[in-house]
C-alpha cells in the first residue's frame, strides 16, 4: 500500500503543532486560611506534576494529594480527639485535579485540628 505524501505532511505538522513538552498539572488548587479569631486571611497556590506554586512544602502537599487521589473531602474535620480550644480556622480550597473541578470549604475548632486533617497541604504556623 502505497503512503499518500499529503497524508505523511499531515502528521509532521500535527506533531509539531503539540510539543512534547508541554505538561498541564495533575492539580492546580487555591488555598485559602481563615483565622476567624484574628480576622487574618492567608493564601497559597499549589500546583502538582509539576509541584510549585506558592505553596511553602508543595512536593510534600502533593504527595498527600495524589494519595488521596485529590479527594478533598479526605480532609473534613472527623477527629473528636483533637483539642477542643475554640480559636476556629476556616480553610476554601478550590481548583481542578485530574480535570475535573474540587472544591473544600471546611471549618475547624483550631489549628491542631485543622493540622490533623489537612497536614500538609494547608500550611499552618
Amino acid at each position: 500500500m502505497r503512503k499518500s505524501p499529503f497524508g505523511v505532511a499531515f502528521l509532521v505538522a500535527l506533531a509539531a503543532a503539540s510539543p512534547a513538552h508541554a505538561v498541564t498539572p495533575a492539580g492546580k488548587l487555591g488555598i485559602t486560611l481563615y483565622n476567624l479569631r484574628e480576622g487574618s486571611t492567608l493564601r497559597w497556590s499549589l500546583t502538582c506534576s509539576p509541584d510549585g506554586g506558592t505553596h511553602p512544602a508543595a512536593g510534600d502537599a502533593c504527595t498527600r494529594l495524589r494519595k488521596i487521589k485529590g479527594d478533598l473531602d479526605e480532609l473534613r474535620y472527623k477527629n473528636p480527639d483533637c483539642p477542643q480550644d475554640f480559636d476556629p480556622r476556616e480553610v476554601d480550597i478550590r481548583g481542578t485535579w485530574n480535570g475535573r473541578s474540587v472544591q473544600l470549604k471546611e471549618r475547624y475548632p483550631n489549628e491542631p485540628c485543622l493540622r490533623a486533617a489537612t497536614a500538609p497541604i494547608v500550611p499552618t504556623g
